[in-house]
């Protein structure tokens, strides 16, 4: 192949197109441009097929606690779909938790964004979190009362309207003796 070219016995010519172009002139290869697929399929997967791909549950490892003793709680979100999606959320607070319906056992509530966000999910993504109930509810800035006795059920929901009917809510009850 050497002796052809350095013969010139091809020789390069722009304007016959049967004519192979001398090689610095060729254009040389673009990167693809693509879209990112969470936004494609932020575009084309309808807002009730993306809730349905995820699922929430909270978990403790004993349902039966001694006065006093903190309660780990793990809270695990899967997207089950083999995309990416995000799933559009009320608040800059993508996910809550709750005791008895007490927002992270607390009667004092903090900031209440009120500007809507977005939960992106990976695909097949699973999203662990942990956290640890020391069995007092807050009642003022400064103040907290101990829980007494009893049952109570720990929850957990992603931040869009209608959580529990979507399928992104999820409940266990614990027992403190």
């Amino acid at each position: 192949m050497r002796r052809i070219y350095e013969s010139e016995a091809l020789d390069g010519d722009n304007e016959d197109p049967f004519r192979p172009n001398e090689p610095e002139e060729r254009a040389k290869p673009q990167a693809s441009r693509t879209i990112p697929a969470m936004t494609l399929s932020n575009l084309l997967v309808p807002t009730r097929i993306r809730y349905r791909g995820i699922s929430v549950a909270i978990s403790t490892p004993k349902a039966v606690y001694g006065q006093d003793e903190p309660i780990p709680i793990e809270i695990r979100m899967r997207n089950s779909l083999p995309f990416p999606v995000s799933l559009p959320t009320t608040s800059q607070v993508v996910w809550s938790w709750a005791v008895n319906d007490i927002e992270e056992a607390s009667h004092v509530h903090n900031s209440d964004s009120s500007e809507s966000g977005q939960f992106p999910f990976g695909r097949g993504e699973l999203k662990q979190f942990r956290r640890t109930w020391s069995q007092m509810f807050q009642v003022s800035e400064k103040e907290w009362e101990p829980a007494e006795a009893g049952e109570y059920c720990l929850s957990t929901q992603i931040s869009v309207p209608d959580a529990k009917q979507r399928g992104l809510y999820d409940e266990t009850t614990i027992r403190i003796e």
